[in-house]
């Protein structure tokens, strides 16, 4: 799935996906990474999105985020009730979805100039 650009120096896009890859600015990723307008870290320590601790979210507290998005690969997987429930601690909640959703949602809320923050996994059925 490819993803159209929308011009701005200095974000991070996700340009395409593609299952078990991830393209953002024209580098592409296969290991889980975080995604924001101007954050990106990779590599992040999680291998899959059951093994996501609060110390691992905790770049994407300090972020203060409007909207998170987890992509936990082909497909959908919640978190732990005690990360859904640190996220409602901190006032904002943890959308979680497939990858492929998540890409296409944050590209979505970046357009709109939100401040979004994606967490995502974009291995496939393999794990």
């Amino acid at each position: 799935m490819e993803f159209a650009l929308i011009e701005s120096s200095g974000q991070f896009k996700i340009e395409a996906y593609r299952e078990g890859c991830i393209i953002v600015n024209g580098q592409s990723y296969v290991d889980p990474f975080i995604i924001g307008p101007e954050t990106f870290i990779h590599p992040w320590r999680p291998s899959q999105p059951k093994d996501i601790t609060l110390i691992d979210l905790d770049p994407v507290f300090r972020q203060n985020p409007q909207v998170v998005l987890l992509g936990t690969g082909n497909r959908l997987q919640f978190p732990s009730k005690a990360i859904s429930q640190a996220f409602f601690e901190r006032g904002f909640g943890i959308e979680a979805m497939d990858s492929r959703a998540a890409c296409r949602s944050y590209s979505l809320l970046l357009a709109e100039g939100r401040n979004v923050l994606a967490i995502l996994f974009p291995f496939g059925s393999k794990y």
